[in-house]
């Protein structure tokens, strides 16, 4: 699993010192600024067993194709 963090400037504030950690083995993302306390979030939605939840059952299993939070 590959877990990327960086810093950046914050969407809101500008300031630098906005966290923004991305995994990329399962394409999720948060921000959070440690200015004016910003925070954003991406998931993608799981059933009761851990999958990924499919847009389109009858679709390949791939990022385009999981329901996102």
């Amino acid at each position: 699993m590959a877990r990327v963090s960086i810093y950046m400037k914050c969407p809101r504030c500008k300031e630098d010192g906005c966290n923004n950690e991305h995994n990329c083995a399962t394409g999720e993302y948060y921000l959070q600024c440690m200015h004016c306390g910003y925070h954003n979030s991406f998931r993608y939605e799981r059933d009761d067993e851990g999958e990924y939840i499919k847009k389109d059952p009858l679709k390949d299993s791939s990022f385009d194709n999981f329901k996102g939070e």
